[in-house]
């Protein structure tokens, strides 16, 4: 990075950040966040009662990660409103340009996009716990200060956890990081202009795995998880079927046993058997069973045969009588 780079970087910022000292940013609450928050957790409430744990859980993650994001933003509008009353010290473009030139002895790669106002650090790869995750790009946007995250985090040779591609790190999501601790060191040293430390912070966070609140663990990074047809739920691909009739991916708790063949079938690939078991039975023994299954049909036929020859012995023993009735008839005298 030449000096002149990092000089008109360090002006444009320091620019930015003298304006949003000086004019204070309008506090809204963050009512649609809240709303999402509390459809999470309502669904998560109902899955539960309706004994769908898997389903359950994965929406109280995502009720957690979800009020993680709100309590980031509560904090932020907090923040905000301290410094207001408190005063701040903000450093000057000639300090903000000798950080922007030190970044270059603590990363591998620094960029200056003035077209885009992005100011990009990329890490070493990052290894937690024995998991690799390769080398990770913090883009910070100068344009962008009145956002809670005015930076985003992109995995340069992504692995993202198997149940959730848009997952690259255990703190990162969709770009955003999960700051944890470390939320009020990252904004006071972006709303002071410190660049060197706000990356240096974040190259920290993501270089450290806390076990305590990732959106995917590292235990269960590699664990693959699908959806149930049926329910909704969330599944690891161990625990689930495959139905023989459509090849939909149901759960446990959903799979349907055919009584006659022993397959295993989604809830619309079955019925019930018209007969008196009420067992269900796949379409194809349903329809070979004309909507009985074996037992149920073979009790049927056992019926209709002993009622036909019931019917038979009925019909023989009138026959007889009649006979009987009119030699009775021939042998009287006229």
């Amino acid at each position: 990075m030449e000096t002149r780079e990092a000089a008109r970087a360090a002006l444009k910022m320091h620019e930015r950040l003298r304006q949003r000292h000086e004019a204070h940013a309008p506090v809204e609450l963050p009512e649609r966040m809240w709303d999402e928050c509390r459809d999470s957790l309502r669904l998560s409430n109902r899955a539960r009662l309706l004994k769908h744990p898997l389903a359950a859980l994965r929406l109280r993650r995502q009720f957690r990660g979800r009020l993680i994001n709100l309590i980031d933003v509560l904090d932020d509008q907090r923040r905000q409103l301290n410094e207001e009353f408190a005063g701040q010290r903000l450093m000057s473009p000639y300090e903000i340009a000798l950080d922007l030139k030190a970044l270059e002895h603590d990363f591998p790669e620094v960029e200056i996009d003035f077209g885009s106002c992005i100011i990009s650090v990329t890490t070493e790869p990052v290894e937690l716990e024995g998991l690799y995750l390769g080398p990770f790009r913090v883009k910070f946007c100068w344009k962008s200060l009145a956002r809670s995250q005015p930076y985003i985090v992109e995995a340069l040779d992504p692995h993202p956890a198997a149940c959730d591609s848009d997952c690259h790190h255990p703190h990162v999501q969709n770009g955003a990081l999960c700051e944890g601790d470390a939320r009020l060191a990252i904004a006071k040293a972006i709303a002071e202009g410190r660049l060197a430390d706000f990356f240096q912070i974040v190259g920290s966070v993501l270089a450290t795995y806390n076990s305590a609140s990732p959106y995917v663990s590292v235990e269960d990074w590699d664990r693959p998880e699908c959806s149930c047809g049926d329910c909704g739920s969330g599944i690891d691909e161990e625990d689930a079927w495959g139905c023989e009739g459509c090849s939909t991916t149901i759960c446990d708790g959903c799979r349907e046993r055919c009584v006659d063949c022993d397959g295993i079938y989604c809830a619309a690939c079955v019925t019930s058997c018209d007969g008196e078991c009420g067992e269900r039975l796949c379409r194809g023994c349903a329809e070979d069973g004309e909507g009985y299954c074996k037992d149920c049909r073979r009790a049927l036929e056992e019926e209709l045969a002993e009622q036909a020859a019931e019917e038979a012995e009925a019909n023989a023993a009138e026959s007889a009588e009649a006979s009987d009735s009119v030699l009775v008839r021939e042998e009287v005298p006229v």
